[in-house]
């Protein structure tokens, strides 16, 4: 009897059809349907004593693993291996990653099914901390980790409505001081949430294209309207966006000079330096001209009491002197009054500043 055949699917197909004949199949008979599919075991099984014979083998080839076992006590005594994930608390400002990211991570190990459902849960259990843990532990043992996640799930995930979701999309802008990349990420993340909630589907790239272009600020929404229509997908869209904002860094940091100076900029200088100078000599001509003329009444009297008596010409009848209202110096341009308060030069007692800030206003009652 030959149990290595050449197609894999003819001992599954073979067991497949007796077992429906006679009754629905058990969990156990389909489990050994899949292995001898995924081995390529094509037994020919024509009475009962062929099946015996091939238990038999499979029996022997468990008791060649369990002696390999225990002739090897590194494998033996080796620790099961587990998917390791993010650490997550469910709270704010803790652990590694937010609920949907450690949700994605334990449905893409359970897809995969490179681990069973014991290491899977060995991996949750290590990964959860905090109230998370303490939700995990009123859950008891013996859960799968099907149903734990769906537990969370119910606790942490988008509690937001459609209508909700779609109005923070739509009216997400880009801030001040962010740049593309972020401003771009937040904005996936919200359309993330929103694919979840079943308002977009994942293939709406088109829409989010749009969205990202009206939220960008004004001294960029203008620059890439010819690669808004151009550009097919939205990454490609987002690279040029990046494009732009880099070539803007480098005009502001760098400003642009020419190389070599033009004929025209040669001669404006050269005025420019002559009207400079020309200036300066006339400022300098003016200040001579203000200190000579202040050392020349510096050097004259100011009082027309020190000329020679004369009756002639300049005699003033009215006054009775010559020239008395002319150059004689009145009492208010030399008397200065002194305050009886503050005795400071300069003011009256009615006008002294102390005593104006200790009045208040009848009205507003304020000093």
């Amino acid at each position: 009897m030959s149990y290595i055949g050449e197609n894999s699917c003819a001992a599954a197909e073979y067991i497949e059809e007796e077992v429906l004949d006679s009754e629905t199949p058990t969990e156990e008979e389909m489990r050994m349907i899949r292995m001898m599919r995924t081995f390529g075991f094509k037994p020919k099984m024509e009475n009962a004593n062929d099946v015996i014979k091939l238990f038999d083998v499979i029996q022997e080839l468990d008791k060649k693993e369990e002696q390999k076992v225990k002739t090897n006590p590194s494998t033996f005594n080796r620790s099961p291996a587990y998917p390791k994930f993010n650490i997550f608390y469910g709270e704010d400002g803790k652990g590694e990653c937010n609920w949907e990211t450690f949700k994605y991570e334990v449905e893409c190990v359970q897809n995969e099914r490179q681990y069973s459902e014991e290491q899977i849960m060995f991996g949750i259990r290590r990964a959860l901390r905090g109230t998370a843990a303490d939700k995990l532990r009123r859950l008891g043992m013996g859960r799968t980790s099907e149903y734990i996640m769906n537990r969370l799930d119910s606790d942490y995930s988008i509690v937001e409505t459609k209508e909700c979701s779609l109005k923070r999309f739509y009216n997400t802008e880009q801030k001040k001081e962010e740049n593309i990349e972020k401003y771009a990420a937040r904005l996936e993340d919200l359309f993330d949430k929103a694919v979840s909630l079943g308002t977009f589907n994942r293939s709406d790239t088109e829409i989010l294209k749009r969205v990202l272009h009206s939220g960008l600020k004004k001294d960029i929404k203008r620059m890439p309207l010819y690669q808004l229509v151009h550009c097919e997908s939205y990454d490609e869209f987002k690279r040029e966006l990046r494009k732009m904002e880099a070539d803007l860094k480098t005009s502001e940091s760098l400003p642009c000079k020419p190389a070599i100076p033009t004929e025209s900029e040669n001669e404006m200088t050269k005025l420019l330096k002559q009207i400079n100078s020309r200036i300066d000599d006339l400022e300098k001509l003016q200040q001579n001209k203000d200190t000579e003329k202040q050392q020349e009444e510096q050097q004259t009297p100011s009082h027309s009491w020190n000329r020679p008596y004369n009756r002639g010409r300049g005699y003033n009848r009215s006054r009775g002197g010559p020239n008395r209202g002319r150059g004689r110096p009145l009492a208010r341009q030399t008397f200065s009054p002194t305050c009886f308060i503050c005795n400071q030069e300069g003011h009256t007692q009615y006008k002294c500043p102390t005593i104006l800030a200790m009045m208040t206003c009848t009205n507003c009652k304020e000093k």
